[in-house]
């Protein structure tokens, strides 16, 4: 099959978190497959910047051939990424989308029309606030997609509650549900803490992400067990987000027990710094997935999540705890895991990303999607 990937960031742009690295992902393992893959992006890096790529020609990268557009204004309009599509759309088998909220979402539907294109649409978690909190522009936008999506389109979404969640938009459409893999990493002995409890935070420093909450609950948990615990952030966020937290910490009187290491991009450097923690939190307002649960997962540690995320399992898999999304769910949770068999725990997580959430098999599934609609 000729796969086009059309995604408005793609890696290395992995500031914009979770969606760059589970795309990368996949198209690697489709490559695997046999498949040609074809990425059309441009080179946004977030925060206003770019990435350091040729945008002039087709940058190969382990057999993935990837089209940087130049970006011209906004986080990611392009022209030239117009004229990669229209280049690469015609003669495409099926057409993956990995955008809703962008000018290249649309263009890329409409084009699709044109040429009878199939396309499987990833919304990665757009369309789970539901549209009457969307406000006039955004559902405005839908409505436009709504009137230009063809019938020859399948909403892809990662996670089962991202279904339930996203099941108000476009209802005309089929839609499946395969969740993202994740590359399990080297295998790392874990010892139960010694002193204080590890915690790492993995993502986005992202008012979605509720690290506010995390902080509350985290200060509670200090001041409550014998050994004040500590907490990692591993991301990277705007500048004046990351100073608001750094504050926010202060005010708490945890600024002492929490550190920022910054957006780290290398898989084996997170694997390091993941080496020395033990345990992961996730306490967002919404997740299509969590790639960072599962990665943390991969890497042997056991995890804590709130009750409304994508990961309810992981008690019955007995390598995690789901709490409330609250200061004093999460404080619980940090001191029954200060009690729990945590290497234990970390390798039956590891184990069940093993038997489960392989990127081969989420490769087949994909492409199982893609022959249908061909």
């Amino acid at each position: 099959m000729n796969i086009v990937f059309v995604s408005p960031s793609f890696a290395p742009a992995y500031w914009f978190g979770g969606p760059i690295v589970s795309s990368e992902q996949l198209c690697y393992a489709l490559l695997g497959e046999g498949h040609s893959v074809d990425v059309v992006t441009t080179n946004a890096a977030g925060r206003g910047s770019v990435l350091s790529v040729d945008t002039g020609r087709i940058v190969e990268r382990n057999g993935l051939r990837i089209r940087y557009a130049r970006k011209i204004v906004g986080e990611d309009l392009s022209i030239s990424f117009v004229i990669a599509l229209i280049s690469t759309a015609g003669s495409a088998d099926v057409v993956h989308l990995n955008a809703v909220y962008s000018p290249h979402s649309m263009i890329t539907l409409a084009l699709c029309r044109v040429f009878n294109v199939p396309v499987v649409w990833s919304p990665r978690g757009s369309l789970q606030k539901h549209r009457s909190k969307l406000g006039f522009w955004k559902g405005t936008w839908l409505t436009v997609l709504d009137y230009l999506v063809s019938q020859r389109t399948v909403l892809h979404f990662t996670s089962l509650k991202e279904l339930e969640e996203s099941a108000w938009a476009f209802e005309r459409l089929s839609r499946t549900t395969i969740a993202n893999g994740v590359r399990i990493p080297r295998q790392t002995v874990r010892e139960p803490p010694t002193i204080a409890l590890r915690v790492a935070y993995v993502g986005r420093l992202h008012p979605i992400k509720g690290l506010p909450l995390l902080f509350e609950g985290f200060s509670r948990a200090a001041r409550r067990l014998s050994c004040p615990p500590k907490l990692v952030l591993i991301g990277a966020g705007t500048r004046e987000y990351t100073n608001h937290l750094r504050i926010h910490a202060q005010h708490l009187g945890i600024s002492h027990l929490v550190e920022f290491l910054g957006l780290i991009e290398s898989s084996d450097q997170l694997g390091a710094k993941l080496k020395d923690c033990d345990v992961g939190i996730l306490c967002s307002e919404s997740e299509n997935f969590g790639n960072a649960v599962a990665e943390m997962l991969a890497m042997g540690l056991p995890v804590i999540v709130t009750e409304n995320l994508p990961w309810n399992e992981v008690e019955l898999r007995r390598c995690g705890i789901v709490c409330a999304r609250d200061a004093d769910g999460i404080c619980e949770a940090l001191e029954k895991m200060s009690k729990s068999d945590l290497p234990t725990m970390g390798q039956n997580g590891r184990k069940w990303m093993m038997e489960a959430f392989s990127w081969e098999e989420r490769a087949r599934e994909m492409c199982s999607v893609y022959r249908k609609l061909i």
